[in-house]
């Protein structure tokens, strides 16, 4: 990166009459100032790693277990699963959103069913909760809805210093979840498989954002 300002210098102009010495001085001179940086490290608050984990987790799908039609109108219960933030650098504050490309169509706050066919199931869909922290209770995290957005704080002190991994390895920071098979508003339930996906996304921005599936 290089920076060159100009100056001009008017203060080595000739008068009038004045004697010539045997070194002519031009009526302006330019000085150019270069800077070089080299080896500048610039750290953004981020959290280079993320897993998903749960005692119904299976790499990356949680899987939610077998229901039937009564259970789910009667409301199944929920499947937890957490969102492990590791290596976070200058991290405070954390933010999460869900994105799906299938909501459900009748009730839009639920992951729909990706699945098609006439082994798929119908009438159903998964809703998203975060649990309860210092930042926000229990709340419904709605798919592509920019507002709906779950927070939470980390309290473990990064000593990194901002370079990593040189100095430290930062801090780790599990965001907690919940996830409930629900009847899709009044869309009669039938039987089949189920598969939704989503993906959660972490504030702050340099933070991997995490692609998940639910499986029933």
């Amino acid at each position: 990166m290089i920076w060159q300002p100009e100056f001009t210098d008017k203060t080595l102009s000739r008068k009038p009459g004045a004697v010539q010495g045997t070194r002519v001085v031009d009526h302006s001179h330019h000085l150019y100032v270069n800077f070089t940086l080299n080896n500048v490290k610039l750290t953004l608050p981020t959290c280079f790693t993320s897993i998903l984990t749960g005692s119904s987790v299976n790499g990356s799908t949680v899987r939610m277990g077998e229901y039937s039609s009564g259970t789910i109108k009667n409301g199944a219960s929920p499947v937890p699963f957490d969102i492990s933030l590791q290596n976070c650098i200058r991290v405070r504050n954390i933010e999460t959103k869900l994105v799906t490309g299938k909501v459900g169509t009748e009730n839009t706050q639920l992951l729909g069913n990706t699945l098609t066919g006439s082994t798929a199931a119908k009438g159903v869909g998964v809703l998203i909760e975060g649990l309860a922290t210092s930042k926000n209770p229990l709340m419904t995290l709605k798919p592509n809805d920019a507002t709906s957005i779950y927070k939470d704080y980390e309290t473990e002190d990064d000593t990194s210093d901002g370079v990593y991994p040189n100095q430290g390895s930062g801090t780790s920071q599990p965001l907690h979840f919940q996830a409930t098979l629900k009847q899709d508003g009044n869309i009669a339930i039938e039987s089949g498989e189920f598969k939704a996906t989503s993906t959660f996304l972490d504030w702050p921005p340099e933070s991997p954002d995490n692609q998940y599936h639910l499986n029933k």
